[in-house]
């Protein structure tokens, strides 16, 4: 083939590319020919996202090792060589029309499916257990009307790890992306009864979706302490969605309490003043839980 004494650059080296016109051959390592074209500035057409093609490349590029073969060629000589070469060559993408990989923008629903989803995940790489349903509460809260209304409170213990998968979510909502569940997703601030001026407050995030409100609080040893009491679990379903429950809130009891002796200990060997972490929010939750089972009606 013709391209392959043309020089090259690697497709993520393509900034490299040189500002000059001519014709471009996409190749992947098996030297099939995926697209042709011409451009009066190579370097500036491939500067970033800009190629029209970037998208479609990117995502296939680990797999097939792209390389930009390009040659140069007079401007007023451009579509005639380019018309001439696709002929020739026949690459494949130059008779297909561009993807679109816009993600379109999910109901809340949607985004909580999604979220449950991935932390119930049982992939090679992820522990066994990542979350659990520890139990539910009710609390009172006001409306758009200023009316006090009862609501349920469903708590979700997850490890430390997938904290930022909330996270994510919540500040998703906040943007354009997430303007279908913004109003849903809500971050609060709890001082678990202590002293508002001798401590810090703990950010809890929540998912409102009527009339259950969903807390996430993390566990630094969730995935051990589920493996090791497999006979206390059973299955909850949540919006179609299988995921791990306790029977009883109160067996969890003992592992928070140690977890929260480890913390105290831990601050105190740094010589740092104590903050407020989940399991302290859990511990402040706990005399109040109900057991899920309650609410499988829900």
């Amino acid at each position: 083939m013709e391209w392959k004494i043309w020089p090259s650059v690697e497709f993520e080296q393509r900034e490299s590319l040189p500002s000059t016109p001519g014709i471009y051959v996409v190749v992947d390592a098996s030297d099939k020919v995926w697209y042709v074209g011409l451009s009066t500035n190579l370097c500036s057409r491939w500067e970033g996202r800009k190629h029209h093609r970037h998208d479609q490349l990117k995502r296939t590029n680990m797999r097939r090792q792209y390389q930009i073969h390009w040659k140069s060629i007079p401007i007023h000589q451009l579509k005639e060589t380019e018309t001439e070469y696709i002929s020739k060559f026949k690459p494949s993408l130059n008779f297909t029309q561009v993807k679109n990989y816009t993600r379109p923008n999910l109901s809340a629903d949607e985004e909580f499916t999604r979220i449950l989803k991935v932390i119930t995940d049982k992939a090679t790489n992820s522990p066994r257990y990542r979350s659990a349903v520890l139990g539910y509460y009710n609390q009172l809260e006001i409306n758009k009307n200023d009316q006090l209304n009862e609501a349920i409170s469903i708590l979700i213990i997850i490890g430390y790890k997938d904290c930022n998968i909330i996270e994510k979510s919540y500040l998703k909502s906040q943007k354009r992306k997430g303007i279908l569940f913004r109003d849903s997703w809500c971050a609060h601030k709890s001082y678990c009864h202590q002293d508002k001026l001798s401590i810090n407050p703990l950010k809890i995030y929540s998912f409102s979706l009527n009339p259950v409100l969903y807390e996430f609080v993390a566990f630094s040893s969730i995935s051990n302490w589920l493996e090791e009491h497999e006979d206390k679990l059973m299955l909850f379903d949540i919006c179609n969605q299988p995921i791990f429950a306790l029977k009883n809130p109160a067996n969890l009891q003992e592992a928070i309490t140690i977890q929260q002796e480890n913390w105290d200990i831990y601050y105190s060997h740094f010589k740092r003043r104590r903050q407020l972490t989940h399991e302290d929010y859990i511990a402040y939750r706990m005399p109040e839980l109900k057991p899920i089972e309650q609410l499988l009606g829900v």
